[in-house]
């Protein structure tokens, strides 16, 4: 998580959002660390910020490209504009989102099946996840029908087929 990530989730428990609450809880139980850009990705990250509204991206998107192009890293991203703009402007760089990671085996197999759709709707709800239309029908598959007719972030499409 970057520095600048958190400041954004900090900023957002003015709205009433335990988001950096929960953010500090894994940094405490050592499952995230918080990473500032370095000089290689300061100048990446200054790419990504100035110019054009429509060529750039917030802070938090563009130092989590930038940090992760520093370290050989993946880029965890939700925000379909940061997706395209760190897919096309660093190609070599791998991008992806929550959905990806919490349907990946690795997640199903350390949270068993009931604990990945709990986290996934937990995540559609609470944090209110995007799912990239390539990924609908494998997150939906995972919730169930009733799961995914509940949750707002999902595509309306998505919704009416399951209920």
């Amino acid at each position: 998580m970057t520095e600048n990530a958190s400041f954004e989730l900090a900023n957002g428990s003015t709205k009433g959002h335990r988001d950096h609450d929960r953010l500090l809880e894994l940094a405490d139980a050592g499952f995230i660390r918080t990473l500032s850009v370095q000089s290689t990705g300061a100048r990446i990250y200054e790419s990504l910020i100035d110019g054009s509204t429509a060529a750039t991206l917030d802070d938090g998107e563009a130092a989590t490209i930038a940090c992760a192009y520093e370290i050989s890293g993946i880029a965890l991203i939700d925000e379909r504009k940061a997706r395209a703009i760190c897919r096309s402007s660093f190609p070599k760089l791998p991008v992806l989102c929550t959905a990806e990671l919490l349907i990946h085996d690795l997640i199903a197999d350390g949270l068993r099946a009931d604990g990945q759709a709990d986290a996934l709707v937990k995540a559609l709800t609470a944090a209110r996840m995007r799912v990239p239309p390539e990924l609908v029908l494998s997150v939906t598959g995972l919730i169930g029908p009733e799961w995914a007719a509940k949750c707002p972030s999902l595509p309306k499409s998505a919704r009416q087929t399951a209920a």
